[in-house]
């Protein structure tokens, strides 16, 4: 006697037909007659059962019902732009070198870039099983942004943007900006240079041989070495500066710092300092030098405004220049036009030259077609480069001008020494003999000393 067995699995969503005919036949009714006393209505294979009929052949968990499963959707997912930890490492450049000063500590961002989206929780679909019973999927779970200082989600909610440049942290699970960055290190092997959009306060000594660009104000709690600086707000060293004549600092605000020695610093707002030595010192505000030495030995100091220092030179003669009544962009570009000038007149001189000589062959008919054509274009050359000196020289005699005519700037000291010479716009005054409790200014087109 023929065998009709149906199997559902343990998860209902599939039925299974096993036949043993013994030599009869099977038809389509005593199969769904054998699924229908065992529940099974949903998702039956009617192509299946009938060709397993035509086959009329026993089979061993055939599959003939197959439910829909329900699928659980997915849960909410963050995508973070950068991981929460920052490894520092070398940059390798194109050539193979490795750059040990580019050592990508922080993570800099840029105001409205993305630094996290979120990909949507998915809903659920129910599913079914063999024997008709709904099975309820669940919905994915949602999750929130969790984000600090500086950031903010769009519209939608889909993804967190900076709404500043700065550095990208991860704190307590939350992401954030912060538009200072702080090395509690130093600046040196360990951090590379540094470049960034913000205030930057380094705990710490800046190395020889490093760099650090700052769009806001840059404190240094420690001492500055061999470095190259720019803060293009207010700056701040609290151990000074030993520049080792491989210093150059450039400050777009006022910059307070304990001593400069060997360095090139230009400000832009005012400088206070302990002492200076020795060193280029370019600024567009006031210059103060007090503390406990006070005193400007050496190299050369520009002000605009003033210069107030305890004592200007040194009783062992150390030559010392004192610039007054100007201000750095009107030197930087007569400086710049000089050495420009300079060199288009020697230009012009071989462009003259190389002309006789042209001119010479013409005469003689042995000049080339080629030789010709670069005549024409010498003579265009002199032509521009005639003018170019014109307008830069009548530059320079204008800025001159300006300069003899500056009579703002003074110096203000209780002892300058001999060997000093002071200079406001274009007049000069040079130190012979030790002077006391004087103020150098300009009156009647010569500089005199007022004592205080």
């Amino acid at each position: 006697m023929k065998e009709i067995d149906v199997y559902i699995s343990d998860d209902y969503y599939k039925a299974y037909l096993s036949l043993r005919l013994h030599g009869e036949s099977v038809g389509p009714e005593e199969i769904y007659e054998a699924l229908k006393k065992k529940h099974v209505v949903y998702g039956i294979d009617d192509e299946v059962i009938s060709a397993l009929c035509e086959l009329n052949e026993d089979v061993l968990d055939e599959l003939v019902a197959e439910g829909q499963p329900h699928i659980h959707g997915i849960d909410c997912e963050i995508v973070y732009t950068y991981e929460a930890g920052v490894h520092s490492h070398p940059t390798i450049l194109e050539d193979g070198t490795v750059d040990f000063k580019s050592m990508n500590l922080f993570q800099k961002v840029s105001s409205g870039q993305v630094l996290a989206t979120k990909i949507p929780a998915t809903e659920g679909i129910d599913g079914m099983t063999v024997t008709g019973k709904s099975i309820r999927a669940k919905n994915g779970k949602d999750k929130q942004f969790s984000f600090g200082e500086n950031i903010e989600p769009d519209s939608e909610g889909r993804v967190l943007k900076a709404t500043s440049d700065g550095i990208y942290k991860v704190e307590n699970g939350k992401i954030l900006v912060q538009n200072y960055m702080e090395l509690d290190n130093g600046v040196g092997v360990e951090t590379g240079n540094i470049n960034f959009k913000g205030d930057i306060v380094v705990n710490g000594n800046v190395c020889s041989g490093y760099r650090i660009d700052c769009d806001g104000n840059l404190t240094i709690n420690g001492l500055v070495e061999g470095a190259n600086l720019i803060s293009a707000g207010d700056l701040t060293i609290t151990k000074g500066v030993s520049g080792h004549n491989d210093c150059r600092i450039e400050c777009g605000g006022n910059f307070v710092v304990k001593y400069i020695d060997n360095a090139e610093v230009c400000v832009k707002g005012n400088l206070e300092a302990g002492e200076i030595l020795n060193s280029k010192v370019f600024c567009d505000g006031q210059v103060i030098v007090k503390g406990k030495k006070g005193h400007i030995i050496g190299g050369e100091i520009t002000a605009r405004y003033a210069i107030d220092a305890t004592t200007i030179g040194s009783r062992l003669g150390v030559i010392t220049l004192i610039n007054l009544g100007v201000d750095i962009d009107s030197i930087k570009e007569l400086r710049s036009l000089k050495e420009e000038i300079a060199e288009e007149q020697e230009t012009v001189r071989r462009l003259k030259q190389f002309i006789a000589i042209l001119n010479a062959k013409e005469k003689k008919e042995i000049i080339t077609d080629s030789e010709v054509e670069t005549l024409k274009k010498c003579y265009e050359s002199l032509e521009q480069m005639t003018y170019m000196i014109k307008e830069k020289t009548s530059r320079f005699k204008h800025l001159r001008e300006i300069l003899l005519k500056a009579q703002k700037g003074q110096l203000k000291t209780e002892t300058i020494y001999p060997d000093t010479l002071v200079k406001i716009g274009m007049h000069s005054y040079f130190i012979d003999e030790a002077i006391l409790r004087s103020i150098l200014k300009k009156s009647d087109d010569q500089i005199v000393a007022i004592g205080f």
